[in-house]
């Protein structure tokens, strides 16, 4: 299962914002092309910088429901 959803993860964005040259790239697809490429210390990173986002942006929509404080 973890594997279908680490699949859906980089899929989808190729297949919706795909990779257009010079024009768009998003983390994912970044991080696969990096990869592939064997910059494997830059693949890590940027998946490191996508992994500090979505806490962030968890954290930040927490606390404006009213669910960030400590307890």
């Amino acid at each position: 299962m973890l594997l279908g959803v680490s699949f859906r993860k980089l899929v989808a964005p190729l297949m919706v914002g795909g990779n257009i040259a010079g024009v768009t790239r998003n983390i994912p697809t970044a991080i696969a092309l990096e990869t592939s490429k064997g910059e494997f210390a830059q693949g890590i990173a940027l998946g490191f910088v996508l992994l500090v986002v979505a806490l962030f942006v968890n954290f930040g929509l927490a606390f404006a429901q009213g669910e960030g404080g400590v307890k």
